[in-house]
């Protein structure tokens, strides 16, 4: 399998979700991030937020250190009002977004996702990340 160039690589991956309560409704996010160690190294998170009752209401979104909560670590890009999606996409380090320490940060109970409204009753909403799944470093096709 060496000789192949299939077990030159190792994989990990974890999911991440929490929720919040505002006066009107609840609002949830979820976290996966995947991250591959080889000779062209990768890291990716996709992430979803969701509150239907703050649709129009949002003005940003972010995810951060939990430790440093006024330190924006990344922005999220917002999603057109529809059926309660406020936040949904892909950050990876092949476009630009440094996401070094993340998987730590994560797993140590310190991820984060802020949301910024214009409500004067919820003006941040913060949603602490638990993870649901973590899978180490794994060689898939090691065997």
């Amino acid at each position: 399998m060496l000789l192949d160039g299939r077990c030159i690589y190792e994989l990990r991956s974890l999911e991440a979700s929490g929720q919040a309560l505002t006066d009107a409704d609840s609002v949830s996010g979820e976290v996966t991030l995947f991250e591959q160690r080889d000779s062209d190294p990768s890291k990716s998170m996709h992430y979803l937020l969701i509150g239907p009752t703050l649709q129009s209401h949002v003005l940003s979104a972010s995810f951060r250190d939990a430790q440093n909560p006024s330190v924006v670590l990344a922005d999220l890009a917002l999603e057109a009002p529809t059926q309660g999606t406020l936040a949904e996409g892909e950050l990876s380090d092949r476009s630009g977004t440094n996401l070094n320490g993340y998987f730590e940060l994560i797993t140590a109970g310190r991820g984060i996702l802020v949301v910024e409204t214009d409500l004067s009753s919820t003006p941040s909403i913060t949603i602490p990340l638990t993870v649901t799944q973590r899978q180490n470093w794994t060689r898939p096709y090691c065997s």
